[in-house]
């Protein structure tokens, strides 16, 4: 089996290289480099990969991606991890992209997965509850159906970004409690709803990317 890349690919990760030595300040190296001074907000960093199309490398061009192989993705996410490049929002492009593509329907694959694209909005992780921890089974926010709305109130914690994103992906109670792993239901929720409250939880840098999110009749 041969492993090398195709002259299509070495002239991608050339590309690639060349944008992030120019973005970054940093060169290839075979570890992850320490972040710089004065370094790039990950958003920013995002929007500018955005741009260049490489965030989306592998969906349907439909949807705001390039159509190409899966593995032209994973060339691009490699060089940008060699080159010490922030975090990518992995929640959005890993977690709710796929699952929009598989099982959302068509209007909102074009209301959310285009702008996923290009960067422009992101979402944090709205499942582990203070009893539940990754155990979905037993958690305990609900969202009550109210005409063609959902009302949601329940507690989420140690959800990263939930004081920059856009959107939360919220696992949610929607069904009758027959059984532990059933009636659970996930909703796009945006960060802006009246009755959501973000509290940081610290931690030992003393950094509030973690937190504890309220919502209150939402």
């Amino acid at each position: 089996m041969n492993f090398r890349l195709s002259d299509s690919e070495e002239r991608l990760r050339a590309e690639v290289c060349e944008f992030l030595a120019a973005e970054l300040g940093t060169t290839h190296a075979s570890d992850p480099q320490p972040m710089p001074p004065g370094y790039m907000p990950a958003r920013d960093f995002e929007l500018k990969l955005g741009a260049k199309g490489w965030l989306a490398l592998s969906w349907p061009t439909g949807y705001g991606g390039g159509g190409r192989p899966v593995r032209e993705q994973f060339i691009v996410e490699e060089e940008v991890a060699l080159h010490g490049g922030p975090a990518s929002d992995a929640i959005a492009r890993v977690i709710v992209a796929p699952i929009l593509m598989a099982k959302g329907n068509e209007e909102q694959k074009r209301r959310y997965l285009p702008a996923l694209a290009r960067g422009e909005i992101t979402f944090c992780l709205g499942y582990t509850e203070p009893e539940s921890g990754s155990d979905l089974a037993s958690l305990q926010t609900r969202a009550v159906a109210d005409g063609d709305d959902y009302v949601i109130s329940g507690r989420k914690v140690f959800t990263s970004g939930a004081s920059e994103s856009d959107y939360c992906w919220l696992a949610a109670r929607t069904g009758a409690d027959t059984t532990k792993h059933a009636g659970i239901s996930v909703l796009i929720v945006p960060m802006q709803s009246e009755g959501i409250e973000v509290r940081p939880l610290l931690n030992l840098l003393d950094e509030g990317w973690f937190n504890e999110v309220a919502f209150d009749n939402v």
